[in-house]
């Protein structure tokens, strides 16, 4: 019996010993996976001033449209965007601060206000986007901590490409958890959104985003709502003067109300 349990003891002493813990008691896959999300949270990108421009095409499956658009500033906080349908023809102007979204549609001359949020203002001239312009700006640039500042790693799984999926997570119950896909570099490739949206990123050879596909289920009639997004040029500036980010309404726009 003393021989039985002391064999016991042995085998337990060797089972913990191989599954390491780190000194919080964290598993060693884990502690992996933390390394990896620490690793995604400290990428940068590009900073400083630029001018991105690329195409858009958007919605239900069978019904789409296609837009190109431009998007400039010094910062994230501080934007201007613009959507244009061929050679001057614009669409919409938008001026973007840290606390509003000013959007002009020029041709009906009409002005909404809000938020940037991805189910505001632009979803409501038809336009659904699962990222701010704010936090698409910064995925543009590279700096994905900007866009998808979840906290924590709740749980993870290796691929068999390499990759790691991640699922990430916060306190707040208005902020869902999603599932992170990162490839070896420590880049996102996959996002995904419970109940909502399924992202997918393809990279240049700077490491920077050329292409966003997104797909969505409609909430009406459960048709697939999609968006590819191409980004066709960056270009680092100087500085934009104050001006250049300014969105100049006429006198007589006409502002919606209800956003």
């Amino acid at each position: 019996m003393r021989f039985s349990r002391a064999l016991a003891c042995v085998l337990l002493l060797s089972l913990a010993a191989c599954a390491p813990l780190q000194p919080n008691g964290m598993p060693s896959g884990m502690q992996n996976s933390q390394e990896r999300w620490n690793a995604f949270l400290a990428q940068r990108g590009q900073e400083g001033p630029s001018l991105a421009e690329g195409s858009l095409r958007f919605g239900e499956s069978g019904n789409t449209h296609r837009v190109t658009w431009l998007l400039w500033g010094n910062d994230a906080a501080h934007l201007r965007f613009d959507i244009q349908a061929g050679m001057g023809n614009t669409l919409a102007k938008a001026r973007l601060t840290d606390v509003e979204l000013l959007l002009y549609l020029p041709g009906d001359n009409r002005a909404l206000r809000g938020t940037d949020a991805p189910d505001g203002i632009l979803r409501r001239i038809g336009l659904d986007l699962p990222l701010s312009l704010h936090e698409l700006y910064s995925v543009i640039q590279g700096d994905f901590s900007a866009a998808l500042n979840h906290p924590r790693v709740l749980s993870s799984r290796s691929l068999e490409s390499g990759n790691i999926e991640l699922e990430i997570g916060t306190d707040s119950p208005r902020m869902p958890q999603i599932m992170l896909e990162l490839d070896g570099h420590n880049l996102p490739v996959r996002w995904q959104i419970p109940r909502a949206w399924d992202i997918r990123i393809r990279y240049g050879e700077d490491a920077l985003p050329r292409r966003i596909d997104g797909t969505r289920q409609t909430r009406m009639n459960d048709e697939e709502y999609r968006l590819i997004l191409l980004i066709k040029t960056r270009q680092i500036k100087e500085g934009f003067p104050e001006k250049d980010l300014e969105l100049t309404l006429p006198a007589n726009v006409q502002f919606v109300s209800g956003i």
